[in-house]
């Protein structure tokens, strides 16, 4: 039977937390924790990291993680710095945000305009789609910074895409209006379908 752990309300966890018998076992997060252990590893997997399992929350997880399904639900926040290998799925409006050459797989949310994703600090890359042409993420925020290079390898579909003073690569389809909030540069290799706002940013649109 594959072992589950649960993490409480304002509680810490550190140190690794991963599968012996290869994906298995699931972490639950009921509402605002601290975690600076990794979630499993490349070769031992978490089955579910789930977050705001009693209610809406913020965990703060500094060790990446790698499991094969993530979870946030009732509006919470999975702030993460390292990599996140696995798919993640919003409830409510939930926010993923992930940092420090982050590579987060598919990102759906489960109501059509409600959630949030956000990518920052240095380079980061998502392998999947994010949304989907029916269930869409409300704010996608890339390039943040001028040393941010976001870059998403697969369709983008989000009610309104921020791009700072950074770089953000479009890869695939993109389906979003398009916001600068700062002098920053987008690419967009497949073309857009949505509006762009440069706001009176001095942004470049490649």
């Amino acid at each position: 039977q594959a072992a589950g752990l649960t993490v409480a309300n304002g509680q810490s966890l550190s140190g690794t937390v991963s599968s012996t018998g290869g994906v298995a076992g699931t972490v639950n997060f009921a509402q605002s924790a601290t975690e600076t252990g990794a979630l499993g590893t490349p070769s031992s997997q978490i089955s579910l990291v789930e977050v705001g399992t009693a209610g809406t929350g913020t965990v703060n997880a500094t060790g990446g993680i790698n499991a094969t399904n993530i979870e946030i639900d009732n509006g919470s926040t999975l702030n993460v710095t390292g990599n996140v290998t696995g798919p993640t799925a919003m409830a409510g409006a939930a926010t993923l945000s992930v940092t420090d050459s982050s590579t987060p797989g598919v990102v759906t949310t489960a109501t059509a305009g409600l959630g949030t994703l956000t990518l920052g600090g240095g380079t980061q890359s998502v392998s999947g789609d994010v949304g989907t042409g029916s269930d869409q993420l409300n704010t996608v925020n890339a390039g943040n910074t001028a040393s941010d290079s976001s870059t998403f390898n697969g369709a983008v579909y989000a009610n309104t895409t921020n791009v700072g003073a950074g770089t953000a690569t479009f890869n695939g389809t993109t389906q979003t209006n398009l916001d600068f909030t700062g002098a920053g540069t987008a690419n967009l290799n497949q073309g857009i379908t949505g509006n762009i706002d440069f706001a009176g940013e001095n942004g470049t649109v490649n």
